[in-house]
């Protein structure tokens, strides 16, 4: 005679049967009927329950999840081996709920924070609008923090800051934008842009005040331009780079007051320093190996030195008013004189020819040595220069030294 097992429960750690039916099917919930840990599998929901003695208690469905019964709109949570309520907010619920913060999740809109405001309202909202993700502060209204906008294939934006230039106790407006659409990156304080603007498009960029909020203190570099300047105002001063015409320029560039500015020419090879537009002060001419100093292009009283060094002249001289007077060093032709050489005023001058070996003293008048008043140098009135001696008188001895005809 073969022996059947029984394969049936036998109360194994209070589970003393298990039932599979329809879920309509289910016994009772009474312990006339089944006993206390009987499990039942419904076919048709795909859930498992277990019986506590007065009710059949769902601890797994057909999609792997399980918990106690939740009360309705919550979703249960394992809190170390005990069920708890958690809340899931979605739309149409929202109005009538005024404690909860965490997430909630609407038909085309997702936030996440203290969304009703409990504490500090701060919240990060994903919405399908735009589509736009951002965040706020103190309520859904007071948008800050960070903004993304979607704009396609194009791109579209980014917003870091107070884009919204709330009028709140030491907020100012202070943003970062950065315009994927645009090409461009900008930053805003009190809904003025202002600070920085980078045009990748029009490959321009400024930095400062470039809008004259204030005082329109800025940098702007031109790529297209290329240039560089800075501005105060509507006016280009401190400095103006112009590449493409190797013209550099410090100080006031556009002369609205003095005028005062250093100006390099890289193509014309000079170095010139200017006052209300005129040349003065100083001009390096290295192309030409010419350098001047003082007012050289008589501004004023053309007071000036100019050191000439191109290889045929080879000289430093002084000039005043309309003419070359003063000191001439010709390192050339090894001249040099002292007074005034060009016979601009009295042509009175003293040379020494290193050329010639000689030193002479000329003069439209006789020369004349002053001893205090003793009368021991010149006595003899003028007379013809070829005629006319000097008399000096060392210790009671005169001694006459002929004149001659100045040099011409």
């Amino acid at each position: 005679m073969p022996i059947v097992p029984n394969l049936a429960v036998q109360n194994i750690r209070n589970t003393p049967g298990s039932i599979t039916d329809v879920f309509a099917n289910r016994p009772a919930a009474s312990t006339d009927v089944v006993s206390v840990g009987t499990i039942f599998i419904s076919t048709d929901t795909q859930a498992i329950y277990s019986f506590d003695g007065t009710a059949w208690i769902l601890i797994g469905n057909g999609t792997g999840g399980g918990g106690i019964n939740p009360t309705s709109s919550y979703i249960p949570y394992n809190d170390s081996g005990t069920f708890q309520d958690s809340r899931l907010i979605f739309d149409g619920l929202f109005t009538t709920e005024t404690l909860y913060q965490g997430i909630k999740i609407e038909q085309f809109n997702a936030i996440l924070g203290d969304f009703n405001n409990n504490n500090s309202g701060v919240t990060f909202n994903v919405t399908q609008t735009g589509p736009r993700i951002y965040s706020t502060l103190g309520n859904t209204t007071l948008e800050a923090g960070i903004e993304l906008v979607y704009n396609g294939a194009s791109g579209g934006t980014v917003k870091i800051g107070d884009w919204q230039y709330h009028s709140i106790a030491g907020w100012s407006g202070t943003t970062l934008v950065v315009n994927n659409d645009n090409n461009l990156i900008n930053t805003y304080a009190n809904g003025n842009e202002i600070g920085i603007v980078l045009n990748f498009s029009n490959n321009f960029y400024s930095f400062g005040d470039f809008n004259q909020i204030y005082n329109g203190t800025a940098l702007k570099i031109d790529d297209t331009s290329q240039y560089i300047r800075t501005y105060n105002g509507n006016n280009i001063e401190g400095l103006h780079f112009d590449f493409p015409n190797g013209r550099y320029y410090f100080g006031e560039v556009d002369i609205t007051n003095t005028g005062t500015q250093l100006f390099i020419d890289a193509f014309a090879q000079t170095f010139t320093t200017k006052n209300n537009n005129v040349r003065i002060g100083l001009n390096f001419d290295f192309q030409n190996n010419q350098y001047a100093f003082g007012d050289f292009d008589a501004y004023n009283n053309n007071i000036a030195l100019f050191i000439y060094d191109d290889g045929g002249t080879e000289k430093i001289f002084t000039h005043h008013i309309s003419g070359d007077v003063g000191i001439k060093l010709d390192f050339y032709n090894k001249e040099y004189f002292l007074g005034d050489f060009d016979n601009t005023n009295g042509n009175t001058r003293f040379i020494v020819s290193d050329s010639t070996a000689e030193i002479s003293w000329y003069s439209e008048k006789k020369p004349k040595f002053d001893d205090n008043g003793t009368g021991n140098m010149i006595t003899n009135a003028p007379g013809v220069p070829s005629l006319d001696k000097w008399r000096v008188n060392i210790n009671g001895q005169d001694y006459l030294i002929p004149l001659s005809l100045p040099p011409t």
